[in-house]
């Protein structure tokens, strides 16, 4: 399943990159930000799928993922499903990709720390746990 969806999300970026980038900013600086982080991930998922059985998918921040972080300020622990912006719901739990949040744990692995700079302030996670759906 979690190839399927890769394949899909790869799929997706081909025919919907532009009109994405079009209705996410107006600032033409975030939008080269989410460009390139875009086809980083592009290319990350590219590799991914080149040689799934060996490339160890289950151990990246991808979309579709549930990742647990812990904010290293409090040491409260969080959990998120990394989407597509459409699908984005924060009370729900569920993060844009291109959010500041999103943006800085895509492609990130456990163990790692991140550093998150939002509109409000920046603060440092740890990566705990990734989880997809079977």
């Amino acid at each position: 399943m979690l190839r399927e969806n890769l394949i899909k999300q790869f799929i997706y970026f081909d025919e919907e990159l532009s009109y994405l980038l079009e209705r996410t900013s107006p600032a033409i600086a975030e939008r080269n930000e989410i460009n390139t982080t875009t086809e980083r991930y592009r290319s990350h998922v590219g590799n991914i799928l080149s040689d799934f059985e060996q490339a160890d998918p289950g151990s990246w921040v991808l979309i579709g993922c549930t990742v647990t972080i812990q904010y290293e300020e409090d040491g409260l622990e969080e959990a998120f499903t990394i989407v597509l912006p459409d699908y984005s719901n924060v009370d729900e739990g569920f993060i844009s990709f291109i959010s500041p949040l999103g943006r800085r744990l895509l492609l990130s692995r456990i163990g790692d720390r991140v550093e998150i700079v939002s509109p409000l302030n920046t603060y440092s996670v740890l990566v705990k746990d990734i989880g997809y759906r079977k």
